[in-house]
């Protein structure tokens, strides 16, 4: 079995193409690999297999070198692969953490906002209460002084008429002494 790779036919198909150029130079690869196989099989297998010239061998030397780079290739291809899977999945755990960041942040500004609602409305109330307390007790003091000033002004009247009792009073005394005299 001869080798079907050569060094002027390069198995990598223009060096990193995408697509259908990609497959095809894994399939060349994998050709090459499974050809490289079965040719070192044959020589182990058969002792009386014929001796390769120079030429066969530079080109056999060549060949296996190339694959050898391809196959370099392939692994660095293979880690860029990796390194990109892991970027996307450091990515989409990323984004899980932002959005749990953010609706813990949304959550704190809605509890914020309800905090800032309640202390207004318990100010709104305080203000309430120290008007309603203040109105009590100018009502209470005008209460206070309008029953003051009713009292006094019975106590003057009660006052004046016992005293005006009391003035006619030795008159009714003159006139009951005199006539039972």
């Amino acid at each position: 079995g001869g080798c079907p790779l050569t060094a002027t036919q390069p198995i990598s198909g223009g060096g990193g193409g995408r697509g259908g150029a990609l497959m095809s130079a894994e399939r060349q690869r994998a050709t090459a690999i499974a050809a490289l196989t079965a040719d070192a099989r044959s020589l182990g297998s058969s002792a009386t297999a014929p001796r390769m010239s120079p030429a066969e061998l530079e080109r056999q030397l060549l060949s296996e070198l190339t694959l050898f780079d391809e196959m370099g290739e392939m692994a660095a291809e293979l880690a860029q692969l990796q390194h990109a899977q892991e970027l996307f999945a450091a990515e989409q755990t990323a984004a899980q953490f932002a959005a749990v960041v953010e609706a813990q942040q949304t959550s704190l500004q809605y509890r914020d906002a309800l905090s800032q609602a309640h202390l207004s409305r318990t100010d709104d109330l305080e203000m309430k209460h120290q008007a309603r307390a203040a109105n009590l007790e100018r009502m209470a003091v005008e209460i206070t002084s309008k029953v003051r000033d009713e009292s006094l002004a019975h106590i003057k009247e009660v006052t004046e008429m016992f005293v005006s009792s009391l003035a006619r009073r030795p008159t009714h005394v003159n006139n009951a002494e005199a006539q039972t005299s």
